[in-house]
């Protein structure tokens, strides 16, 4: 069977239904990367890659079923999240550590943010947050998400996906403000 010239994630999905394997391919190459980002920031290096596959053999269980209720990525994504929390419920709670350069914008740890705190300190505070919030502000900030699209993968009302990133960006406020204090 030849590959679908199908742009949308819609007219994969339905042709997936219809029993077209290459489109679930199509799904496949179009969204691993992300995926693989979300994992790795929430799980670390040393354990993406399986959550990535996990994330995707659920998802090809799953995808028949797929109603359309939120946009695909979302729902790709809530899975995702869902599927790291199994891995740190079974595997347990392990430090996570990645270079800051994978948050965005290519920042190294020499180097200071316009505000004077060094990179490491701000890689540092941001695993030092819990791995639900350090998952709030990835999706948001870095996979560009609105509150609303995180509130339909979280299953929480949009004030609350607000207040919880809130609480994460006053955590790494107070953690990097003793630093910034000593920058001057």
């Amino acid at each position: 069977m030849t590959e679908p010239r199908i742009a949308s994630d819609a007219d994969l999905i339905l042709a997936f239904k219809r029993g077209d394997e290459s489109a679930f391919d199509a799904l496949f190459d179009h969204h691993r990367d992300s995926v693989y980002s979300l994992a790795y920031r929430t799980l670390g290096e040393a354990r993406a890659e399986d959550a990535t596959q996990d994330a995707f053999l659920q998802l090809y269980k799953s995808l028949s079923r797929f109603r359309g209720d939120s946009t695909f990525k979302t729902w790709l994504f809530r899975l995702t999240l869902n599927v790291c929390r199994d891995h740190i419920r079974r595997i347990g709670r392990q430090p996570v550590t990645c270079d800051l350069s994978d948050f965005g914008e290519g920042v190294g740890c020499e180097q200071q943010t316009p505000s004077g705190i060094a990179s490491a300190d701000l890689e540092s505070a941001l695993f030092d947050l819990p791995q639900d919030e350090r998952s709030l502000l990835e999706l948001h900030y870095v996979q560009g998400f609105t509150h609303r699209e995180i509130s339909e993968m979280l299953g929480c009302h949009n004030g609350s996906v607000r207040t919880r990133m809130h609480r994460a960006i006053l955590k790494l406020r107070r953690r990097l403000l003793p630093v910034s204090e000593e920058a001057e």
